[in-house]
């Protein structure tokens, strides 16, 4: 089945299509209306590759391609995506894409869109632009794409290239796409980020933390998961009374404890704490070390005991006494 010829040389005057560099515009099919059509064989190119551009769009000389153009753009001009949700990057990370430019050169662009003022806002990329300024680059290579608000937004949460989000910052995005109403429902924003409606559950339901808890997520994001947000979010609510100690169990993650450990350690903290204080007991020796007395105070009780047999236990009992009195009449002044 033939395919209808179409007539593009009107829109490649106008500036409406940009032919790829290196390929000249034919006009093999520009002819009269009633003209027979060209028939494959025939003296025409194959394939004529074109990019649309609005018609306000001046005709540009860098390659191009459907997704945009590539340019080199100093990186003192890319500025990052106010719709990005990663709260922190990981050094480590950076560091290797750092010794890959190094040795490989830059394989791929990162993608921004240009702003009114002439500056470039990122879309994909941020660990690529900090790498490159990391080993002193002043120039990357940058595909510039045509995105509105809303586009470059999604494109933003959607992109999951280089390190994956922690669950916290994916929970993030998962209520900006319900919020903006990219998806208004659990099972869509499961499709819409490639994962299970029960990721999504668990995602959102870190974001009903404690406000104490989430301002420690906010400056460590990848300190605990949704997993763990479920035991936290338990112990808050059955313990109201010792959240000092639940907080305290979050900042032990920081020193290396397993999330898996936190309802073990509060609960022991907490049934330690409940538990009535053991009898405390004193050893009174002798100047030579031999055993006199033994004292042991439980709750408001002090029980004294004779060890050496050779001492009068009525002339001990009358010594506690005469303290006593004496104590007395000290705190009555």
């Amino acid at each position: 089945m033939s395919r209808k010829p179409l007539k593009v040389s009107g829109l490649i005057q106008s500036g409406r299509l940009v032919p790829q560099a290196g390929i000249t515009a034919s006009t093999a099919f520009d002819t009269p209306a009633d003209a027979p059509a060209a028939k494959i064989g025939q003296d025409q190119p194959a394939e004529i590759a074109y990019n649309a551009l609005p018609a306000s769009t001046p005709a540009v000389v860098a390659p191009v391609n459907a997704l945009g153009v590539e340019k080199l753009i100093d990186l003192d001009l890319l500025d990052d995506s106010p719709f990005q949700t990663r709260l922190k990057y990981d050094p480590e990370r950076i560091d290797e894409i750092s010794q890959s430019f190094l040795s490989a050169g830059q394989s791929t662009p990162i993608t921004a869109r240009q702003m009114p003022n002439g500056r470039y806002e990122i879309i994909k990329g941020q660990t690529r632009k900090k790498a490159a300024i990391n080993i002193g680059w002043k120039q990357a290579r940058v595909l510039v794409v045509s995105r509105t608000d809303r586009e470059a937004e999604l494109d933003v949460m959607v992109d999951n290239t280089g390190a994956p989000p922690t669950e916290y910052e994916e929970a993030l995005m998962f209520r900006k796409a319900m919020s903006k109403e990219y998806a208004t429902t659990q099972k869509a924003v499961a499709a819409m980020f490639l994962c299970s409606q029960a990721k999504v559950s668990n995602g959102l339901a870190m974001l009903n933390l404690p406000t104490e808890v989430l301002s420690l997520l906010d400056e460590e994001p990848g300190l605990f998961g949704a997993h763990a947000a479920k035991v936290i979010n338990s112990l808050w609510e059955t313990y109201p009374t010792h959240h000092h100690v639940i907080l305290k169990a979050i900042h032990r993650l920081k020193e290396g404890a397993d999330q898996g450990s936190i309802q073990v350690w509060v609960t022991q903290q907490i049934n330690a704490a409940s538990r009535p204080p053991r009898a405390q007991k004193h050893l009174i020796p002798s100047s030579s070390g031999a055993p006199r007395y033994l004292t042991q105070a439980k709750d408001r009780d002090i029980i004294v005991r004779i060890s050496d047999r050779s001492i009068d236990a009525a002339m001990v009992h009358q010594r506690i006494d005469e303290m006593l009195r004496k104590m007395a009449d000290e705190v009555v002044e």
